[in-house]
């Protein structure tokens, strides 16, 4: 007998026999792999989002397509991201619109302080044709694909041991602001003295009383626990957030129509998905901090929106395209 020949044979049936075996335990590769880079916080309704995109998207290519979700800034802060998206370094994140402000100078228009008065004129805008205008504009001038606006919720003032009550009690404050023009000029304009600050460093700025306070949702207090070093609420409502989802351009033109189709309708459904549990959030968020004692004031917003007008007019000047957009809206709002 030939035994050098069997123990071939043997070889063979063993190495067919360990790769049958790899494939159903997920040791094939999948064909595509995509990094999804964020700012947010592990758990945060931001990265919730993420995960239920990369659900969703998985499904619709039967696997063909892995979304790895890198949370808590592990690809770069919200800015670095921005740039990540029209480089191509990153090839989906989610990131404030003033952060491609640089590629369109009107982007940021959405954060322009008492532009919204409700979440009911918000979902008529995302519907009409403004917001596709917007997109459009932005794909001109970049690498930067946006997949839709989704909804957070409306913006308030948080401090650390000062009540607010009234405008003149914000007077000399140290706001953190997020890097981005608009939100510097509001402060100023409000009399407080805004320091630029990334979002993963705001908790021990807080902390260690580099600033007085902040700008943020409800949710973002619970999220990022800044709950744990603050300990009251105006209700400016000045600003509300939506949270675009970009995809690099390049990287999307080199899909398939099929896999394109997929991106899109994914991010469309999960866009729904948090929509749709948004405003609960919130407000589950808001009583989870009255809960641990946390004190909420009213404020007068006519007082506040009136002394933030002047930032509308150098917006204008800068960003002339803003100008059409924001009248678009108001018509569209009345």
């Amino acid at each position: 007998m030939d035994y050098s020949k069997k123990s071939k044979w043997y070889g063979c049936f063993l190495v067919v026999g360990l790769i049958l075996l790899m494939v159903p335990f997920g040791f094939a590769e999948p064909k595509l792999v995509v990094k999804f880079g964020h700012h947010h916080a592990v758990g945060s309704a931001m990265d919730r989002y993420a995960h239920k995109f990369a659900e969703l998207l998985k499904t619709k290519t039967n696997g063909q397509i892995e979304v790895r979700v890198f949370p808590g800034a592990q690809l770069g802060q919200e800015a670095e991201a921005a740039e990540g998206i029209h480089l191509g370094t990153l090839q989906t994140t989610i990131a404030s619109s003033p952060f491609f402000s640089k590629y369109l100078p009107e982007m940021g228009f959405d954060y322009l302080p008492y532009l919204w008065d409700s979440r009911e004129q918000i979902e008529k805008v995302l519907k009409g044709p403004i917001m596709e205008e917007v997109n459009q504009r932005l794909l001109s001038k970049s690498k930067v694909r946006n997949l839709g606006w989704m909804q957070i919720g409306f913006r308030h003032m948080l401090f650390r041991n000062k009540e607010v009550k009234k405008l003149a009690d914000i007077k000399g404050l140290k706001m953190r602001a997020p890097q981005s023009y608009w939100f510097i000029e509001m402060f100023r304009h409000l009399g407080a003295k805004p320091t630029a600050i990334t979002w993963g460093e705001v908790y021990t700025a807080l902390q260690t009383g580099v600033v007085d306070g902040m700008e943020t949702p409800f949710s973002g207090g619970v999220d990022m626990k800044f709950m744990e070093v603050t300990k009251y609420w105006a209700l400016t409502r000045h600003m509300f957030s939506l949270m675009p989802h970009w995809v690099n351009e390049s990287f999307f033109k080199e899909l398939s129509p099929v896999y394109q189709r997929a991106f899109q309708e994914a991010a469309r459904e999960a866009i729904s998905w948090n929509d749709q549990q948004a405003d609960n959030h919130e407000e589950e968020s808001r009583k989870i901090m009255e809960k641990r004692g946390m004190i909420f004031n009213e404020v007068n917003r006519e007082e506040w929106r009136t002394a933030v007008l002047p930032v509308y007019e150098t917006f204008f000047r800068q960003a002339p395209g803003a100008k059409s957009i924001v009248e678009k809206i108001r018509a569209a709002t009345k």
